[in-house]
């Protein structure tokens, strides 16, 4: 005869149990999150200090601040001389980063007199520059019985020329000033 009792609910939670475990063999093994293209600035704090001490020791290498000032900005914008000094203070009691606590505190020494230069504002351009006086008149075209090196006034070289009657002057900033 077939028994018509109840069966318990033992085929869902199998069921259960094997996509779960189907589902993390996939997301873990199979196809993983791949990061690509992150900035340091979604870094967690202990990677933020290790990048850090790249940085100090790219530095010590190659004794580039500028290079070195925006690797640390785009970890931190702005850049922060109090929070490099706390993530410091936190490597000096890490002991992972012991033997490498002097390189970043150099770095950091080095680093805080660019930080005050590239902080201070540039120099205002002057709004009124000091002008020499130009005393000089504007230089006219010659008259038209007189010869102008291009030939006569309507023969210009080329075919170009200005249409008879029209006078051409030089101003003293290099310009011509074309009158009727």
């Amino acid at each position: 005869m077939v028994d018509s009792g109840r069966r318990g609910p033992y085929y869902l939670i199998t069921g259960l149990l094997i996509g779960l475990v189907l589902g993390v063999f996939y997301g873990w093994v199979i196809n993983p999150t791949r990061y690509i293209d992150i900035s340091p600035q979604s870094l967690h704090e202990d990677q933020k200090k290790q990048y850090l001490l790249l940085i100090a020791e790219s530095y010590q290498a190659n004794e580039d601040i500028g290079r070195s000032y925006s690797r640390i900005k785009e970890m931190m914008d702005p850049v922060d001389a109090d929070e490099l000094r706390s993530m410091l203070l936190t490597m000096e009691i890490d002991p992972g980063f012991q033997d490498k606590f002097e390189v970043v505190r150099d770095f950091i020494n080095a680093l805080e007199p660019y930080m005050q230069l590239m902080s201070s504002p540039a120099p205002a351009a002057n709004p009124n520059p000091v002008q020499a006086p130009i005393n000089e008149p504007a230089i006219p075209a010659p008259a038209e019985d007189e010869q102008s090196p291009f030939g006569a006034p309507d023969s210009a070289p080329f075919g170009f020329g200005e249409p008879q009657g029209t006078q051409i002057a030089v101003t003293p900033n290099g310009f011509y000033i074309s009158e009727n």
